[in-house]
Order: C-alpha cells, then sequence, then structure tokens
C-alpha cells in the first residue's frame, strides 16, 4: 500500500473512533474497504502506540478510553518540471 494511502486510512480510522462512530467491527472494516482482521491488526498497532481503544457492545462502536489524540500532517506535493519534460542538453 502507498504511504499517503496509510496516512489517509489511518486518519480515517482515528477520526471515526474519536467521533464514536464507526459502527460494528464488519461495518467498520466494511467503510475502510480492508478485511476485518486486517482492522484488528491496525487496531492492535494503535494499542501498541498507547492507543486505550476499546469496543462498545452497547454503543455498537470503537471508541478511545481516556484522552488519546495522534497528529497527522497531510502531505501536498506538487510535481515540478524543467525544460517541459524535455531532457536537457547533458541528459541527450
Amino acid at each position: 500500500m502507498k504511504h499517503f494511502e496509510i496516512i489517509e486510512r489511518l486518519s480515517r480510522i482515528h477520526t471515526l473512533i474519536q467521533q464514536e462512530n464507526t459502527g460494528s467491527p464488519d461495518k467498520f472494516a466494511t467503510q475502510l474497504r480492508i478485511s476485518r482482521r486486517q482492522l484488528y491488526h491496525i487496531l492492535e498497532e494503535l494499542r501498541d502506540y498507547g492507543a486505550p481503544v476499546k469496543y462498545s457492545r452497547k454503543h455498537r462502536t470503537f471508541l478511545y478510553i481516556g484522552d488519546f489524540n495522534i497528529t497527522l500532517t497531510k502531505l501536498h506535493l506538487t510535481k515540478i518540471s524543467n525544460n517541459n519534460g524535455k531532457r536537457g542538453e547533458n541528459e541527450k
């Protein structure tokens, strides 16, 4: 998976957990277009980094128990080409 896709997915997971709006594990995995197994693997990795994430059967959502935050920055890349994509004199 591309790095930017991983960042976007992690950002979406974090936001939905913060909002306590994930739905059931199956629904959450479907929203993310991953398997339930992949979802639990990602959640375990978050726990390894100190995320107190739990599933509430009562509310049917994943949530953070206590304070936890992840700061993810979206990167914006701009492609710059010299000579309008043409080879320079030394590149022929």
